[in-house]
């Protein structure tokens, strides 16, 4: 299996160098070389397919032949924790990311397969130029079939805290995001005048809007499922890294949906950035540079990925120099919605990065607190939901703007002043931030039942800048999260916190066979007009690792999230705390999901 698997992805690498040569020597008076290069680009991409269905096999058969195998899986391990292990490794991650951007690019020559000759040699070119270090890097810095040279009759297992739904589908729709905007990147780079490429390209970055928010909200429903403190966001620098080229791809499927006949320039600078950044986004995970629960800590190739960003960065800034200017000028909301999110992403970097420019160690990372980003992303996302608010305002017929603009300040501040009355430890910063999120809804609603001819048409993109707002609100409530107090209760105690009575009504323990003991507390949570109970549990395994299973139960304006902390006898450390507004976090994103989605999917006109 291992030499299979290697001599695979070393045929692959030569077929790859092959396709970049073909492609490069190629000219309309020789079109078989294109043809080799087409040809030798997609056997590449069916080899590496091919490796990636040997390890799949290894890891459901148990073939403790291969370190990866014995790393990530165990005899005892279902089999779909088995296959969430393909990704649950470095080794793993980046050859399923290469195997993505094969599919993806394939796909994409193959949508513009009858293009002008030249076009379609450059894409070929480009393509095979990015997926061939990629390849390199896994084949001799990250082989996922390195052998076990010491053989071994079972393997450690997957790791518990990754043994979840949301863990198992995160990584495949993250690196489905990234791979897209590759495929982005490749169509950019073409430089190219065809309108059907610029339609193309806005699809897949349609696409990869709608996988990257996949991915990021199935990664905080794994935090918030798994990890215990309370929250499904921590500003921890792998989460970080997955905004960059979040926010980007926001901002470059505005631009290429604004510039569908043609690659402008900001297009193509946005395409080069968005790519770099699922670069740096990669880095951070794979190197551990920064100290992050999330991170692999595998040093051994940052020179390589710097290289790379540094060619993407130099290729792009050429291509943006080749590309013609544009003579008509941008809407000034569009102009100002890319450069909010271009200023959220480096407010995001400067915080991640910190550590590093501080002269932080992994003892004392000296990293930014969670306010520094409250504030800044905050403040600078109030400032994108007040552009876009006035963009839909303008779309209103001039006569009615003035009674669009009453009714939105109307209902806006009864809402605000129902949610003050309901809560009354909201400050008035986050109720401004409030009022401007509830007009940006309305206003939005009210531009979409001003031109009911095309409101179906315009629905997907209706849903999408709904749910983004749904979405902030969301956010928002979690910003306003009063401090939790932890509340040590004996069995049948019951404590009143705020307005919570909270009763400890048994205590259990659990002896396994295995040696692990598992602790599970029943809680009865009671409040005006709701009661709960709640299980929260810890399970402490033979090496001294205990692990925290909250408990929760969700709510259309709030969720009851109880974690056992701690226990002694007859005794438990608990933390009960109401958050607020979670389930708009997940219905705001799966809105962002479906329109970005059901605009990719809309058939375009590709020759």
């Amino acid at each position: 299996m291992s030499t299979l698997g290697s001599v695979g992805l070393f045929a692959a690498c030569i077929l790859l160098a092959f396709s970049s040569g073909f492609s490069l020597l190629a000219e309309p008076g020789r079109p078989r070389l294109l043809k080799f290069a087409r040809l030798t680009f997609h056997a590449a991409g069916v080899i590496v397919f091919w490796c990636l269905m040997l390890l799949m096999s290894a890891l459901l058969l148990n073939d403790f032949s291969l370190r990866y195998v014995v790393a990530h899986s165990s005899g005892a391990t279902p089999w779909y924790y088995r296959l969430g292990a393909l990704w649950a490794g470095p080794e793993g991650t980046l050859f399923l990311w290469l195997f993505m951007i094969l599919a993806a690019v394939s796909i994409a020559t193959f949508q513009i397969r009858r293009c002008e000759f030249d076009l379609h040699r450059r894409i070929v070119l480009i393509a095979s130029l990015t997926t061939l270090p990629l390849l390199a890097i896994i084949l001799y810095f990250s082989n996922p079939f390195t052998p076990k040279l010491i053989p071994v009759g079972n393997g450690l297992g997957l790791n518990p805290m990754l043994r979840d739904w949301a863990m198992i589908i995160h990584p495949p729709l993250l690196f489905a995001g990234y791979a897209c905007l590759a495929c982005g990147f490749v169509l950019a780079m073409s430089r190219s005048d065809n309108s059907d490429v610029a339609q193309l390209l806005a699809r897949w970055v349609r696409l990869a809007c709608a996988t990257l928010t996949a991915g990021i909200v199935t990664g905080a429903i794994w935090a918030y499922d798994e990890l215990g403190w309370g929250g499904y966001w921590g500003w921890d620098p792998v989460e970080n890294a997955s905004l960059v080229p979040w926010f980007i791809s926001i901002a470059l499927l505005h631009f290429s949906s604004r510039h569908a006949t043609t690659l402008s320039r900001p297009v193509v600078a946005l395409a080069g950035t968005a790519f770099a950044g699922t670069l740096v986004a990669t880095y951070l995970t794979r190197s551990g540079i920064v100290f992050s629960l999330h991170a692999f800590a595998d040093n051994s190739f940052s020179g390589v990925f710097l290289i790379a960003l540094a060619a993407v960065a130099v290729f792009t800034i050429v291509r943006i120099v080749q590309t013609p200017a544009s003579h008509g000028s941008q809407p000034l909301t569009l102009t100002l919605t890319m450069w909010w999110l271009i200023l959220m992403t480096l407010a995001v970097l400067l915080g991640t990065l910190w550590p590093i420019w501080s002269g932080g160690t992994v003892e004392n990372p000296n990293s930014l607190p969670p306010t520094f980003y409250n504030t800044t992303i905050g403040t600078m996302g109030l400032g994108l939901m007040i552009t876009f608010g006035f963009h839909f305002l303008r779309t209103i017929r001039r006569q009615r703007q003035l009674e669009a603009l009453l009714v939105t300040i109307t209902l806006s501040s009864v809402v605000c002043f129902v949610i003050w009355f309901l809560i009354n430890h909201i400050d008035p910063i986050r109720l401004v931030g409030l009022f401007i999120l509830v007009a940006g809804f309305v206003i939005v609603v009210l531009a979409n039942l001003n031109r009911r001819r095309n409101i179906l048409q315009n629905l997907p993109m209706t849903l999408a800048h709904l749910g983004l707002i749904i979405l902030a609100c969301g956010l928002l409530a979690g910003m306003v999260q009063p401090p939790v107090k932890s509340l040590v209760l004996e069995r049948g105690q019951t404590e009143k916190k705020g307005a919570m009575r909270i009763g400890l009504q048994s205590l259990r323990v659990d002896e396994r066979a295995d040696g692990e003991v598992n602790v599970l507390a029943e809680l009865d949570v009671s409040m005006p007009y709701r009661r709960e109970t709640l299980r929260p549990s810890q399970t402490l395994t033979p090496d001294g690792r205990h692990r925290i299973e909250p408990d929760f139960r969700s709510g259309l304006f709030s969720d009851i999230y109880a974690v056992l902390e701690g226990f002694s006898g007859t005794q438990a450390l608990v933390a009960v705390r109401r958050n607020w507004l979670v389930s708009w976090v997940w219905a705001g994103s799966a809105l962002i999901m479906i329109g970005c989605l059901f605009t990719a999917l809309k058939r375009g006109k590709h020759r």
